[in-house]
């Protein structure tokens, strides 16, 4: 190892995640350069590969360093959260004038380590089109307070990256 003087690195095969999954580095090796243009593959104990944090969405920069020089090269990851799945839908329904109204629910989830986050939103028509986030509404449960006819409809998230969006239900 004296006489290299510079690394490459060939990629792992994998270098999409989802959150929680951890890093795979089938297919990848680094090859140390010889002050002669040799190329030389070097064992696991001869480098370190760091950078790498799977709770985190997004892309990542993954580091190769050869131990005790100053030789480095990245890569880059991206950690995908999986897509909310929606599996009880908001219900509908209409009221009359002066009637207690039903709270309304969703119920999802995700198949990673990924947490789901909510933010309901109203309209005067069945769209999302022109809805009006509701403030402080982040649960999975909305109680509406409206005296006219609203339309309602829930963002599902996934770490904020992955979102589903239910369809209007409408509330008198």
């Amino acid at each position: 190892t004296n006489n290299i003087v510079d690394i490459k690195v060939v990629t792992p095969t994998k270098l999409s995640y989802n959150l929680g999954e951890e890093l795979d580095l089938t297919g990848m090796s680094v090859i140390g350069i010889t002050s002669d243009n040799k190329e030389v593959t070097l064992s696991e104990n001869l480098y370190t590969v760091s950078g790498f944090n799977s709770s985190t969405a997004g892309n990542q920069d993954i580091t190769v360093a050869m131990n005790n020089t100053d030789f480095t090269k990245t890569f880059t990851v991206q950690i995908v959260p999986a897509t909310p799945v929606i599996t009880t839908q908001p219900v509908g329904a209409v009221y009359g004038s002066g009637e207690d109204k039903a709270p309304l629910t969703v119920e999802a989830e995700v198949s990673d380590t990924g947490n789901i986050s909510y933010q309901w939103y109203s309209n005067t028509e069945a769209s999302t089109e022109g809805a009006q986030m509701i403030k402080e509404a982040t649960e999975a449960t909305y109680q509406p307070t409206n005296t006219e006819k609203t339309f309602y409809y829930v963002v599902v998230s996934n770490n904020d990256t992955v979102s589903y969006t239910t369809s209007p239900s409408p509330r008198d």
